[in-house]
Parts: structure tokens; sequence; C-alpha cells
């Protein structure tokens, strides 16, 4: 999944400094979007317009992901950081 793009002008609200989420549901078209309060990121989903896209296809699963990090944690220190 993409995130913002960071944006040119320092002083330009980021993700970030949003101090709240505001949530839109269309209950024609079924889409929901979420925008930040000042940096006005917006995420959308329309579920049965985009549904050749749902679920996400990842490279990992949490359950991968968490696997991993506990054999990592239990694999003997060799000195090498």
């Amino acid at each position: 999944m993409a995130g913002a793009a960071v944006p040119k002008d320092a002083q330009q609200a980021r993700i970030s400094d949003d101090e709240h989420v505001i949530v839109v549901i269309d209950s024609q078209t079924g889409e929901v979007r979420q925008c930040g309060d000042h940096s006005g990121y917006c995420v959308a989903m329309a579920p049965w317009k985009r549904a050749d896209t749902l679920p996400m296809k990842l490279t990992a699963h949490a359950e991968d992901l968490e696997r991993d990090a506990a054999r990592a944690a239990a694999a003997p220190n060799d000195g090498k950081r």
C-alpha cells in the first residue's frame, strides 16, 4: 500500500499533525472515505466498485512476520549486530 507523499512545503501539515480523522460513508455508492483534519490526506474505499482488488495481496501475513521475529529473537547471538 502506498503512503502519503511528503509535502514539498516544510510548513504544510503532515499526517502526523492530524488531530482528528473524519470518516464519511456514502449510502448510495458504499464509498468510505477518511480524511485527516489538518493534512487533508484522504483514503477512500468503495468495496463493491473495486471487488477485484480485495482482499489485498501480501508478500507475508502477520503470522509469518511474528514467527520470523520470534525465531530471530530466539537465535543465538554470534556477536554481530
